[in-house]
């Protein structure tokens, strides 16, 4: 064990340290010290900053707000001869979650192709803040959990691909999510074809705002991400002119032994807004918000 004292000098102070081995190697270290009052110069130098998107009119987004440790971003992908835009989040660095992922959804993004499985970091977000996944969760009991789902992004290999980055994902519990879970993303898709655009936003549930209280899982690096309590998924139905139907799916994260989605799983959006604090549909018109997003009428989405 090293030890040292405070420099109090005003000029730095250095020693080499040399460490033989029984092998005959040797190693040497210099360490440098700092005179007092010196500002060390690779302060902050090595850790990458979060840097935000502009924020468009487009009809899926919350109201972004953002703070030190998170950040708006936005992908695009080519699709049918132009770019397009794939999906948006708000992503929390310190939690290492994305507190909402928000995207369009209508034909011209779902299609014949498959899979693309192509686990990678988010080229938006420093690695540094990013679960690593390229394969599931330490231990045993969660999935890598798509916000935005692989299904939901199949007409083109890059659409799909970028479904697979980290900051996509949530630790999800494997029976809820490859079963209601699933198949309420494949209602959400269903949902799709009856209208003109269906736009989506899904998250996690905290229940508890204090970071110590809540769980966590452990990416392959062995280092924590936190375990949502559960999950949101709010629906906006646009069929031209002007016509808009809202609704919310909300979830505990747990195995609920059913398969199917029932009508005492919706919500309104105004009560999701209220446990998550965030203004879903922002660019509605103000007119018609406060009565599209009270809406909760289980028989039009057919429970």
């Amino acid at each position: 064990m090293l030890t040292y004292t405070a420099n109090t000098d005003s000029t730095s102070r250095s020693a080499v340290i040399l460490v033989s081995f029984s092998d005959g190697e040797a190693v040497s270290l210099q360490l440098v010290q700092l005179g007092a009052g010196a500002e060390d110069p690779d302060t902050g130098d090595d850790v990458e900053q979060l840097v935000s998107d502009p924020v468009y009119t487009w009809m899926e987004l919350p109201e972004v707000e953002t703070t030190d440790m998170t950040a708006y971003v936005f992908h695009h992908a080519e699709l049918n001869g132009g770019q397009r835009r794939n999906w948006s989040m708000l992503y929390d660095a310190q939690q290492r979650i994305a507190l909402w992922v928000a995207y369009p959804l209508c034909s011209d993004y779902t299609g014949s192709g498959g899979r693309t499985d192509a686990w990678g970091y988010d080229p938006k977000i420093p690695a540094e803040y990013q679960p690593v996944l390229f394969s599931g969760w330490q231990g045993r009991g969660y999935d890598r959990g798509h916000q935005i789902p692989s299904g939901s992004r199949n007409a083109d290999q890059e659409l799909n691909a970028q479904t697979f980055y980290f900051t996509n994902m949530t630790a999800q519990v494997s029976g809820f999510n490859q079963n209601l879970w699933a198949n309420v993303e494949t209602r959400v898709r269903s949902y799709a074809s009856t209208c003109d655009t269906l736009y989506v936003v899904t998250g996690p549930l905290f229940y508890s705002d204090v970071p110590e209280e809540r769980e966590y899982a452990f990416d392959n690096n062995g280092d924590p991400s936190v375990v949502p309590d559960g999950y949101f998924k709010v629906l906006l139905r646009y069929t031209i002119p002007d016509t808009y139907y809202s609704v919310a799916f909300v979830y505990d994260n747990t195995d609920y032994g059913r398969s199917n989605p029932e009508s005492a799983d919706l919500h309104t959006v105004a009560e999701v807004e209220v446990m998550t604090g965030f203004t879903f549909f922002n660019n509605l018109p103000q007119e018609t918000a406060t009565a599209v997003k009270s809406q909760l009428e289980p028989e039009r989405w057919g429970l």
